[in-house]
């Protein structure tokens, strides 16, 4: 069977709170990097997602330009104490519905939140969840809510693409880590971080040897982070020119 193919747009901040930003750019990109890790799923890459924050077209519009079998819409809203995330799922080919639904969260801990957005969505377009292997993307990857909080803060300034916000995504990223020394997404995130700033902006020599050893320590928690491996075999390739490696 050829593989499901979805595309997961930016979740729109509608809170009316500008603060939440990361709350919904975090949110947005942690969901595909889960997504991502699935096999059988073909994911859209976070950089042309990221294109249609503000899409002029429709989802199926959308769908169909990125050659997509279903799109995931999410606007992020505030309901007096609580945050509102209100998703929908749409298949391309006949703009019918698959998903329409309301997750609700007291906090700006949405681990559980994403987790259930996630199951839902796989159900939803009828992916058989026993086919998966190794670490389940349908649990949160770090038990604190504070850790979790800090790699969305850093996960939204790496959208920004310049050299502050990655060294300040950086310090985030480091702060997830510190608080959780086994949340894997987060050292693979912090070797992501350093990855870009050695490559585009600052000295390799300062970053490649922190790339390596957050991506090496990123699947020594979880094997099966495709980032991590696409992180170290660029270490690899443009560092140590180890062409087997």
């Amino acid at each position: 069977r050829a593989p499901i193919s979805i595309v997961v747009l930016p979740i729109l901040n509608q809170s009316g709170d500008p603060s939440l930003d990361y709350v919904s750019d975090g949110t947005t990109q942690s969901m595909i990097q889960d997504l991502a890790g699935v096999l059988g799923l073909r994911v859209i890459g976070s950089t042309t997602v990221f294109r249609f924050r503000n899409p002029p077209q429709d989802a199926q519009s959308i769908g169909h330009n990125l050659r997509a079998d279903a799109v995931l819409q999410g606007r992020l809203q505030r309901n007096q104490d609580k945050l509102v995330l209100n998703v929908e799922l749409t298949q391309t080919d006949n703009d019918s519905i698959l998903l329409s639904h309301q997750y609700l969260s007291d906090t700006l801990d949405l681990r559980s939140v994403q987790a259930d957005i996630l199951h839902d969505t796989l159900q939803s377009l009828s992916f058989d969840t026993g086919r998966l292997s190794g670490q389940s993307p349908l649990g949160p990857h770090t038990n604190n809510p504070a850790a979790y909080e800090e790699n969305l803060r850093g996960e939204a300034l790496t959208r920004a693409d310049s050299p502050e916000a990655f060294r300040e995504a950086v310090q985030h990223f480091q702060k997830a880590t510190t608080l959780d020394p086994n949340y894997d997404r987060a050292w693979s995130d912090l070797a992501q971080a350093h990855l870009f700033l050695g490559i585009y902006y600052e000295s390799p020599l300062d970053h490649m040897p922190i790339a390596r050893n957050a991506a090496l320590r990123a699947l020594q928690l979880n094997p099966s982070l495709p980032e991590a491996h696409g992180s170290l075999g660029v270490v690899d390739l443009l560092y140590d020119w180890d062409m087997r490696a």
